[in-house]
């Protein structure tokens, strides 16, 4: 009995001990556990991060591989531009087993220049023939590399292209944007991403590329590198002006002195002998003193030689003297573009009071031979003689935007309207203008339409091949002369080599370069100009709705004792009400006449056109005054100031 007792005892006191440890071996368990699963965990997070950054990392080099391929995929086009003759505009897109891609999978829809580019990026071919300019460098070649570095680094890789948007980001770039289906799983299968991936955007410069349209249109002769830099044609050099105001017309020529002859009868055999070609590229300079009497030889009428009807004259004349009865002027009946009172133009000092007001150069002169031209715009009261270039020496390296229709066509006749500059991509195509198709598509993506180039067509290269035909009126504007659009001659350039500088309306009025057909303008014709607004020509240019044209300033003081705070208050009101301001107005306060400092105004929280400034301390008996300054982006400045007047007089209701 006791034994059975014993043993029982013994069995509870076991149990006991059992359950005590019990918890004791589950949380050392656990304790073992936890940090095992914590290292798992952070093994994975590790492991999934490096796919992520290995993403990553594809697609940066995967858009420095499709900019290299777009690249030499417009080299390649513009060599069979070139090669073929023929434009790009109705090309479609040809996918083969050469492509590399599934084919009925592939979506692509555009015709022409894209189409072409995009094949050549996937395929390397044109026309479905390898481009020996595509091999090993096509999109797809690049990124299989991509699949083979992959499985080095544990990874299942799979890509797929889905489509391609390829357009003109702006004037100077070319975007890339495949669509693409990832599949990049870890071997350990930890890790897995699976996506349709379309923010990949490459943009390929065509700074330096050939530019289509010349090889096209010379029948390969002529080539043009494209450079993106400003056509600058200003030919503003001013030697001297009518002190009286008198000339009448415009032209440009080579000066030729009076005092380079002899005597009268001289001109008239130099008149009588120069090829006409010759003779009607010559300013007549009337240097001496001498009094033409009745412009004869002493046995013949010369006077022909000045109109502007006959079919030898000189381009014009230029009188370094005043008006008088016996001048050449009255006296040899001239109709060709005269000027008079000009002083000497053969020195480097003004010669006549009105020189300096009208901008004339200390340092410039005329000498013989020298391209000169007469600038008459009554209008704008410009009576002046300046010294041109010859049309050899204008510089035609540079490209620029095309923005014709958006600045300029405005202030030419309908007919003489032009649209803008074709784009690289409509270049390619063949177009002599900017598409709507190549437009729209950038418009919709980047919110811009200027994306068509210009520039001057060199018409002496051009006529150093006896193949080639070139017109000699045609405007000099590149897309243009190949349509032969009519130009007008400048005024301020003359025939190098015998071919004239022309200029159709708005790009005369672009390059600020008066022609026969218009003059560019000034502040004063009663015309708003393209380089004249409501800020420099008032009086020509209406003010924007957007323009404040009304401003109320009121001041009111709160005192404490003998010391005050001024408060301004201003309201600004355009034309169809109160307006807020894109910066805050200036307000400048003087005290006692002797210190001023500027504060900027603060807009009133819930107030349209109400803004507030509180200056001070300031005594009652200090005299004060205040003017606010409100300028709007395009705007005139407008003021408005308060009298001055001693603080303790001012409204104390603020």
């Amino acid at each position: 009995m006791n034994r059975i007792f014993r043993n029982r005892r013994g069995f509870l006191f076991s149990a006991a001990v059992l359950i005590l440890l019990l918890p004791l071996i589950i949380f050392t368990s656990l304790y073992k556990e936890i940090p095992g699963t914590e290292m798992r965990d952070m093994a994975g997070r590790a492991r999934c991060d490096k796919v992520h950054y290995f993403i990553e990392d594809i697609k940066s080099d995967m858009g420095r591989a499709l900019e290299i391929s777009t690249r030499r995929a417009m080299i390649a086009s513009i060599e069979y531009v070139a090669e073929e003759g023929a434009g790009l505009g109705d090309y479609r897109f040809n996918c083969t087993l050469n492509c590399g891609i599934n084919c009925s999978e592939f979506e692509y829809d555009m015709i022409g220049s894209t189409a072409a580019l995009t094949e050549l990026i996937i395929c390397g071919t044109l026309h479905g023939r390898n481009n020996s300019k595509m091999k090993n460098h096509t999109f797809p070649l690049w990124y299989r590399k991509i699949l083979n570095y992959s499985k080095r680094m544990n990874y299942q890789v799979d890509l797929e292209i889905l489509s391609m948007e390829l357009g003109q980001m702006d004037a100077w770039n070319i975007y890339t944007s495949p669509l693409i289906r990832w599949r990049v799983q870890d071997v350990n299968d930890m890790c897995f991403y699976e996506d349709v991936v379309d923010d990949i955007n490459v943009n390929t410069s065509i700074i330096g590329l050939q530019d289509p349209l010349y090889p096209l249109n010379t029948n390969m002769f002529v080539w043009k590198t494209i450079t993106n830099c400003s056509i600058n044609i200003s030919t503003e050099r001013i030697v001297g002006c009518s002190a009286s105001n008198m000339s009448n017309g415009s032209v440009s020529g080579l000066a030729l002195f009076y005092s380079n002859f002899t005597n009268k009868c001289d001109i008239k055999s130099h008149c009588e002998n120069t090829p006409p070609n010759i003779l009607e590229n010559q300013i007549f300079i009337d240097d001496s003193n001498a009094a033409f009497g009745q412009c004869v030889c002493g046995f013949d009428d010369f006077s022909w030689c000045f109109n502007a009807s006959s079919s030898r004259h000189f381009a014009g004349v230029i009188k370094y003297d005043p008006d008088n009865p016996s001048s050449i002027i009255h006296k040899c009946n001239v109709t060709v573009p005269w000027i008079i009172d000009t002083g000497d133009l053969d020195d480097h000092i003004p010669d006549n009071p009105r020189d300096v007001s009208c901008g004339a150069d200390a340092g410039l002169n005329i000498s013989n031979d020298t391209c000169s031209y007469i600038e008459t715009d009554k209008a704008c009261n410009i009576h002046r003689v300046g010294l041109g270039l010859d049309s050899n020496q204008i510089k035609t390296d540079c490209y620029t935007v095309s923005d014709i229709n958006e600045s300029y066509n405005t202030y030419c006749s309908s007919g003489n309207q032009q649209l803008n500059g074709p784009s690289f991509l409509d270049r390619l195509d063949g177009r002599l203008y900017l598409s709507q198709k190549y437009m729209k598509q950038t418009r919709d993506k980047y919110n811009t339409s200027l994306i068509g180039i210009e520039t001057l067509v060199d018409v002496y290269n051009l006529l150093n091949y006896s193949s080639l035909w070139v017109n000699e009126t045609s405007t000099w504007i590149d897309y243009l002369f190949w349509q032969e659009i009519e130009g007008c001659k400048a005024t301020s350039v003359c025939e190098g080599d015998g071919y004239a500088f022309n200029l159709d309306c708005p790009h005369g009025l672009k390059y600020d370069v008066s022609t026969e057909c218009k003059q560019t303008g000034c502040c004063g014709d009663g015309s708003c100009d393209p380089r004249e607004d409501y800020v420099n020509c008032p009086s020509d240019c209406t003010a924007p709705p957007a323009c404040p044209s009304k401003i109320s300033l009121k001041d009111c003081k709160t005192c404490d004792g003998s010391n005050c705070n001024v408060t301004y208050n201003v309201t600004i009101q355009n034309s169809t009400g109160y307006m807020n301001l894109s910066n805050s107005p200036r307000i400048d306060v003087t005290n006692n006449s002797i210190e001023t400092n500027s504060y900027i105004m603060q807009q009133m929280i819930g107030q349209t056109g109400v803004y507030e400034y509180t200056v001070g301390v300031f005594n009652k008996s200090d005299d004060i005054n205040a003017t606010v300054y409100v300028q709007e982006l395009g705007c005139l400045i407008i003021t408005n100031s308060t009298r001055e007047d001693t603080v303790g007089s001012i409204d104390p209701d603020c």
